[in-house]
């Protein structure tokens, strides 16, 4: 075989790579590093103050209802921590009462 024939078969198959390679069925190649690039950043923006008003109407909401029922409460006076009692309702005892004595011991 003659070197233009093998120079032509190179160059054909050269070719049809290139046009295999760049045509594929995933859509356009990557852009190139230097090429501008669509702008999305109004769009996350938008929703992002719309999250961000959607929440604070939210809490608005949720202040505006507990303090609806203020009046209805019963509001005890505050006292200072060491005259609050863990258990109020328990009588307080002291001296022998602490100790865990049986009252009555039966016979037997």
């Amino acid at each position: 075989m003659s070197e233009y024939c093998d120079v032509g078969l190179e160059d054909r198959l050269r070719s049809t790579y290139r046009a295999v390679t760049s045509a594929t069925a995933y859509g356009p190649p990557p852009p190139i590093a230097g090429a501008p690039r669509k702008r999305r950043a109004p769009k996350r923006f938008l929703l992002f103050a719309g999250a961000l008003l959607l929440v604070l109407a939210i809490v608005g909401a949720v202040a505006a209802l507990s303090g609806i029922g203020d009046s209805t409460r019963i509001r005890r006076p505050l006292r200072p921590v060491e005259q609050q009692s863990l258990f109020p309702d328990v009588v307080p005892h002291q001296g022998p009462e602490l100790l865990l004595a049986p009252q009555q011991v039966p016979d037997g």
